[in-house]
C-alpha cells in the first residue's frame, strides 16, 4: 500500500473556514489552498448573490469571487450545485427502496464516470455512499467488503470525486448521512483517503467532531484501524488543540493504541502512560495490548518507538523537574502490569536514572519492583556505593525498608512500595533474598541503625494528618514519621535497638507528649510493640525494654489534670499504655502460673516456652521464678497515677473520630481491668456526644470541688427534709453527667460526703462495700434520688471488689509458690472455691442489709417514699440476680420476711428464677425452709399461673401431705397456721387444684392439725 500524498489541508485554511468574513484570516491564506474548499465558496456566493447590500455582505462576496475567479473548476461546481436536488433527492430514495429489494449492488467504471452528466454523477456517486445500506447493518465489514472501490484510487478523479462528495453532504445530507461518506471511504483502502475525509472536513467544518466521533464509534473492524490512524494523525496535526481530546476518547473507548503512542509523544507520553496505568480498566486494556504477539506493523513501531523515547528522557531527567519520579513510577507499571523485560539499552539508561536522581526513595523501591537491575557484580557495586553515599539524605527511607528487609515482613514492606509507586506491588518471597543481600552489604552491622535510633527526634505536632510516607523533600517534621515507622519496626521485631542497651524511655514519653489529633496509628502500633518487648520472655533480662517512667507519667497527668481538654491525645495514648501494661502483666502472670502447674507437659507454644525456659534458668536457686521474672511481674504502675485519669471521660472522648483507632482497644481493656466503670446507666447518662464534646460540657461540671460542695448543700438539704422530688431528681441527673467526668474519683468523694468519713480510700470502699449501707443517717436512704446514687456506688465497688480479688487471688498464689516449693498447687482451687464463697456471702449480703433496710424505712416513712425506694431496691436486686443467676438460689436458701414475699415476686421480674430451685426448699429438712417455699410457690403462682407452677404447687401439696403424716401435732399446727393462705391461694389460681387442696384441709382438720376458726375465708374458684 503507497503511503498517503502530502496532506492538502493546513491550520490556516481551517481558520478561514471557520470564519470567512475575517479579512485577517483570508490575508494569510494561500490562493493555491482555496481549491480544496472550492466547494464550500462556491455554495457561499452562489447563497449571498442575492442577499441585501449591506456592507459586510459585499465584502464577503467581493473577496469570495476573487478567489473562485482563480480556478476553472469554479463554472463546474456551478453546475453541479444548480442541479434540481428535490429531484435527485427523490431518485436517491426511489433507487435505494429498488436495491434493498433486489440486493443488487451497482458498480460504476471510470469511463462511465467521465462520460456523465452532472446529474448523472451526482447519482452515481450516492449510490456508491448508499451501496452499503443494502448489507446487514450490524456486520460492517460484510457490509462494505463487496463494495467496488476502484473509482476512489483514479488519482484523476480526486478533485471531482471530492468536490461531489462534499455538494451531496451539503445538499443531501438527510438522506446520505455523513457516517455513510466516513465509511465508505475508509473501506475503500483508497491511497487518498485521508485527504477525502480532510477535504470533506473542510467544506463542512461545523461537521469537525461529528466526524472524529465517526472515525471512533464505527467501523472498528483492524482493517480500517490503519486508515483512522493516518486520519486522526492527519487532524491533530492540522489542529493541534485536539490531540488531547482524541487521546482521551482513544483511552476512553479502548480502542487505536498506536494512535495513542504517536499522539502521546507529541503532547505529553509519560503523563498520558501514567493516566492508563491509574485506573485499573483501561490498564487492564493496555496491558493486553503490550502483552498481545499479534500486532501490526504500526503497532509494534509505535511501541518501539516509545521505548526509545522513554529511553531518552532517562538521560534527560535531572533537568526536568520531577521526569525521574515520572519514570520510576511509569517502568514500575510496565514491569509489574506488562511484565515487560527491559533490554541492554533500557538496564543501562536506568541505572543511570537511578544513580543521577533525587527521588532515592523511589529509586531504592524501583530496585525491589526489578531485581535483575543490581543483580549483576557490576551494578550491585555501584547500587552499594550509591545508597551508602545517599543515606543521610533518605536516612529515615532507607532504615525503614531495610527493617522490613531483615525482619521479612513483606506485608509492610508491599504496602510502602505500592504506597511510593502509586501502584498495587506484590514481592515474591524469593526476591526479598537478593534485596536483603544487598542492604547487609550496606551495613554489614548494626552500628548505623542505633545511632540513627539514639538520635532519633521529636516528631513535634505529630498527628495522622501527616503523610506516613514523606518524600527527602518534606520537612523535618514530616519526614521523621519514617524514623518512628523504622524504630517501630525494631521494636516490633526485637532488632538493633535491644543488644546496645538503648533506651527509648525518655524519648517515647516526650513524644507521646508532642502528639496531636487526630492519633496517628503508628503511636498506637509502637506503643503496642513496645509493651510486648517489656514482657517479651525471649531477651535477655538485660536487654529487655523497661517500663516507662512512672515518675514522669503521674507528673504529665497532674500538671494537666485541672484541663480535662488540654493535652487529650498525650493523655489517651499514655492512659492506653497504662491499661495495656496492666492487661500484659497480667497474662504473664498467667502463663507462668499456667507453665508451672504443667510442668509435666510439654509447652505448645512460642510464650509457654519462653517462660519454661525462663524458669528452667533458675533451677538451682532456691525459688522457681528467677529474680528478673519476678521484678517484671511485680511492678506495677501506683494507683495514685489513676486518681488523675478521668477515664469515664477518656472513653467518651475516644468515641469522637479524631481518636476513634485508639477507641475499641481502649473501651476493651478498660472493661477487663476497670470493669466497675463501665456499666450501663453511666450510658443513660452520658451528657457528652460523640460530635463536639469538648464544645458541650460545662466547666462548672469539670470542676470537682464546686460539684463536691454542691453535693454537700444538697445532703444537708436531704437531712432537713427541705427538698422536692424534682430538685432531687435534677441533682441525681447532674451528678451522673459529672461522673461520666470524674468517674471513681467522684465516687470516693460522694461515699466520703454521704458517709461522714473524710479519709475514706478506695482500698476502704472496694474491701468492703457494705459500708455504704451501714450509716446510722438514715434520711440519706429515704431520698430516692441520693439512694440511687449511693446504690451506683456500691454496684461500682462490689464489680471493683471482685475483679481485684479475682487477679490478687492468682497473683498471691504464684508469689506463695516462689517462696516454697513445698506448697501444693492444688491448693490454688480450695482458694478459688473459697473466693467464689466470698463473692456469693457479699452480694447476699447486700441484698439481706437491702431488705432489712427497707423494712426498716417503711415504718420511718410515709406511704410515698416505701413505694419509691421499693422500687429502687427491687430493681437493684433484679440486677444482681440477672448477673448472677445462683445468687437468687442463695438468698431464697438463706430466707428473709414472709411480708416481703408478695413485694420482691411482684416487684423483681427475674424472680421467676425461683421455680427452678423451690423443689429443693420443699426437700430441705428444715421445717422453716418448708414453710418458705410453699408461700414462695404460692406467690409464684397468683404471678405466673402457668403449667410449671402447676407442677411446683401440686408438689408442694404433696410435701404438706407427707409432712401432715410424720410431724407431731405442735409442729403441724405451726406448719399449717403458716401455710393455710398459700393453699387457698393454690386451689383459687389453679382450679384443677382444687380437690387435692380440699383433701388436705380436710385431713388437717381431721387430724386437729388447724383449727377451723383458723381457717381462712373460702373464695370461688377464680378463672
Amino acid at each position: 500500500m503507497n503511503e498517503t500524498p502530502k496532506l492538502s489541508i493546513s491550520k490556516d485554511l481551517i481558520d478561514y473556514c471557520i470564519d470567512p468574513s475575517d479579512d485577517e484570516r483570508s490575508e494569510k491564506l494561500d490562493p493555491k489552498e482555496c481549491r480544496q474548499i472550492l466547494p464550500f465558496l462556491t455554495r457561499i456566493w452562489m447563497r449571498n448573490s442575492s442577499c441585501s447590500e449591506e456592507p459586510e455582505y459585499c465584502a464577503l462576496k467581493i473577496s469570495v469571487l476573487d478567489k473562485l475567479n482563480t480556478f476553472e473548476d469554479t463554472n463546474r461546481l456551478c453546475e453541479y450545485l444548480n442541479v434540481d436536488f428535490n429531484q435527485i433527492y427523490e431518485d436517491v430514495i426511489r433507487h435505494l427502496s429498488a436495491r434493498k429489494k433486489s440486493q443488487a449492488i451497482s458498480v460504476y467504471t471510470s469511463g462511465e464516470f467521465e462520460s456523465a452528466s452532472p446529474v448523472a454523477k451526482l447519482l452515481m456517486i450516492s449510490n456508491i455512499l448508499l451501496n452499503g445500506s443494502i448489507r446487514n447493518e450490524e456486520n460492517i465489514t460484510c457490509k462494505y467488503s463487496s463494495i467496488d472501490y476502484s473509482l476512489f484510487d483514479t488519482e484523476i478523479y480526486f478533485q471531482d470525486l471530492s468536490d461531489l462528495m462534499c455538494i451531496i453532504h451539503a445538499e443531501l445530507g438527510e438522506v446520505i448521512s455523513l457516517s455513510h461518506f466516513v465509511y465508505t471511504l475508509l473501506h475503500s483502502q483508497s491511497n487518498q483517503c485521508v485527504n477525502y475525509i480532510l477535504n470533506l472536513m473542510a467544506n463542512s467544518i461545523d461537521s469537525l467532531f461529528q466526524i472524529v466521533d465517526i472515525l471512533f464509534d464505527g467501523c472498528t473492524c483492524s482493517q480500517t484501524d490503519m486508515f483512522r490512524h493516518k486520519c486522526l494523525m492527519a487532524i491533530s496535526t492540522i489542529w493541534p488543540n485536539l490531540s488531547n481530546y482524541i487521546i482521551y476518547e482513544c483511552i476512553r473507548r479502548h480502542s487505536l493504541p498506536a494512535t495513542i503512542l504517536n499522539l502521546a509523544k507529541q503532547e505529553n507520553l509519560i503523563q498520558v502512560l501514567l493516566t492508563i496505568f491509574q485506573f485499573e480498566f483501561d490498564r487492564n486494556w493496555f496491558v493486553q495490548f503490550l502483552r498481545s504477539p499479534n500486532k501490526n506493523i504500526l503497532e509494534k513501531q509505535s511501541v518501539d518507538s516509545i521505548r526509545e523515547e522513554l529511553v531518552a528522557s532517562c538521560y534527560r531527567a535531572d533537568s526536568e523537574k520531577h521526569l525521574d519520579l515520572q519514570l520510576f513510577k511509569l517502568y514500575s507499571g510496565l514491569r509489574m502490569f506488562a511484565g515487560l523485560k527491559f533490554n541492554e539499552s533500557e538496564m543501562k539508561a536506568l541505572i543511570d536514572l537511578i544513580l543521577n536522581t533525587n527521588e532515592i526513595t523511589v529509586a531504592i523501591c524501583f530496585l525491589l519492583i526489578y531485581p535483575p537491575l543490581y543483580e549483576s557484580d557490576t551494578n550491585s557495586y555501584r547500587i552499594v556505593q550509591w545508597i551508602k553515599d545517599k543515606f543521610h539524605q533518605a536516612q529515615q527511607s532507607i532504615l525503614l525498608i531495610a527493617a522490613y528487609c531483615s525482619s521479612y515482613q513483606l506485608h509492610l514492606l508491599n504496602e510502602y512500595v505500592s504506597n511510593m509507586i502509586g501502584f498495587r506491588f506484590q514481592l515474591k518471597s524469593n526476591s526479598l533474598t537478593s534485596i536483603k543481600n544487598l542492604f547487609q552489604q550496606v551495613f554489614p552491622d548494626d552500628s548505623l541503625f542505633n545511632e540513627y535510633s539514639r538520635n532519633l527526634p521529636i516528631t513535634h505536632n505529630l498527628n495522622a494528618k501527616m503523610s506516613q510516607l514523606a518524600q527527602t523533600s518534606s520537612s523535618s517534621s514530616s519526614s521523621n514519621i519514617l524514623g518512628i515507622y523504622f524504630l517501630n519496626q525494631c521494636i516490633k521485631t526485637n532488632s538493633f535497638v535491644n543488644r546496645r542497651h538503648f533506651d527509648l524511655n525518655d524519648w517515647l514519653i516526650d513524644q507521646i507528649e508532642h502528639c496531636s489529633e487526630p492519633i496517628h496509628p503508628v503511636m498506637i502500633n509502637l506503643v503496642n510493640n513496645y509493651v510486648n518487648q517489656i514482657f517479651n520472655l525471649n531477651v535477655m533480662s538485660e536487654f529487655r525494654l523497661q517500663p516507662l517512667s512512672q515518675i514522669k507519667i503521674l507528673k504529665f497527668f497532674k500538671e494537666n489534670y485541672s484541663n480535662y481538654d488540654l493535652g487529650m491525645t498525650p493523655k489517651l495514648i499514655l492512659y492506653y499504655y497504662l491499661l495495656m501494661y496492666e492487661s500484659k502483666r497480667r497474662e504473664t502472670v498467667l502463663s507462668i502460673l499456667s507453665v508451672i502447674q504443667n510442668t509435666s507437659n510439654q509447652a505448645n507454644n512460642a510464650v509457654s516456652v519462653a517462660i519454661a525456659a525462663a524458669l528452667n534458668s533458675s533451677s538451682n536457686n532456691s525459688k522457681p521464678i528467677p529474680i528478673s521474672l519476678e521484678t517484671l511481674i511485680t511492678f506495677k504502675y501506683s494507683a495514685e497515677i489513676f486518681n488523675y485519669t478521668p477515664i469515664n471521660y477518656f472513653l467518651t472522648r475516644a468515641k469522637e473520630p479524631e481518636f476513634a483507632i485508639i477507641y475499641p482497644s481502649m473501651l476493651k481493656l478498660s472493661i477487663n481491668i476497670f470493669t466497675q466503670l463501665c456499666q450501663v446507666e453511666h450510658c443513660l447518662y452520658e451528657p457528652i456526644l460523640r460530635t463536639n464534646s469538648k464544645n458541650n460540657v460545662s466547666d462548672k461540671l469539670k470542676n470537682l470541688d464546686f460539684l463536691l460542695e454542691k453535693l454537700k448543700e444538697f445532703k444537708s438539704l436531704v437531712e432537713k427534709n427541705n427538698l422536692t422530688r424534682s430538685e432531687a431528681h435534677t441533682w441525681k441527673i447532674l451528678w451522673f453527667k459529672a461522673y461520666s467526668l470524674h468517674g471513681r474519683k467522684l465516687s470516693l468523694k460522694t461515699a466520703s460526703i454521704i458517709l461522714d468519713l473524710p479519709n475514706l480510700s478506695y482500698d476502704d470502699l472496694y474491701s468492703n462495700p457494705l459500708i455504704l449501707l451501714k450509716s446510722e443517717n438514715l434520711q440519706i436512704y429515704k431520698c430516692g434520688s441520693l439512694f440511687e446514687i449511693i446504690l451506683y456506688i456500691l454496684k461500682e465497688c462490689l464489680l471493683a471488689s471482685k475483679n481485684q480479688m479475682e487477679f490478687f487471688l492468682v497473683e498471691n498464689h504464684l508469689m506463695v509458690l516462689n517462696e516454697s516449693k513445698a506448697n501444693q498447687i492444688k491448693t490454688l482451687k480450695e482458694r478459688q472455691d473459697l473466693k467464689n464463697s466470698l463473692i456469693a456471702a457479699q452480694d447476699t449480703a447486700v441484698i439481706q442489709i437491702l431488705l432489712d433496710l427497707y423494712l426498716f424505712l417503711k415504718q420511718k416513712s410515709n406511704e410515698l417514699v416505701t413505694r419509691e425506694i421499693q422500687c429502687i431496691v427491687c430493681s437493684f436486686i433484679h440486677q444482681m440476680f440477672i448477673d448472677h443467676m445462683n445468687l437468687a438460689e442463695l438468698v431464697h436458701f438463706q430466707g428473709y420476711p414472709r411480708e416481703l414475699l408478695p413485694i420482691l415476686v411482684q416487684g423483681v421480674p427475674s424472680m421467676h428464677i425461683c421455680l427452678d430451685f423451690v423443689p429443693k426448699l420443699l426437700a430441705h429438712s428444715d421445717l422453716e425452709k418448708q414453710i418458705f417455699g410453699i408461700n414462695l410457690a404460692a406467690e409464684l403462682c397468683e404471678k405466673y399461673p402457668i403449667i410449671r407452677t402447676y407442677n411446683v404447687a401440686k408438689l408442694a401439696i404433696n410435701v404438706a401431705f407427707t409432712i401432715l403424716q410424720s410431724q407431731t401435732i405442735d409442729e403441724r399446727k405451726k406448719f399449717f397456721g403458716k401455710i393455710s393462705s398459700a393453699i387457698v391461694t393454690f386451689y383459687s389460681k389453679l382450679p384443677p387444684l382444687t380437690q387435692e387442696c380440699m383433701s388436705l384441709l380436710a385431713t388437717a382438720i381431721q387430724t386437729k392439725s388447724i383449727d377451723v376458726d383458723s381457717l381462712p375465708t373460702l373464695t370461688n374458684c377464680e378463672f
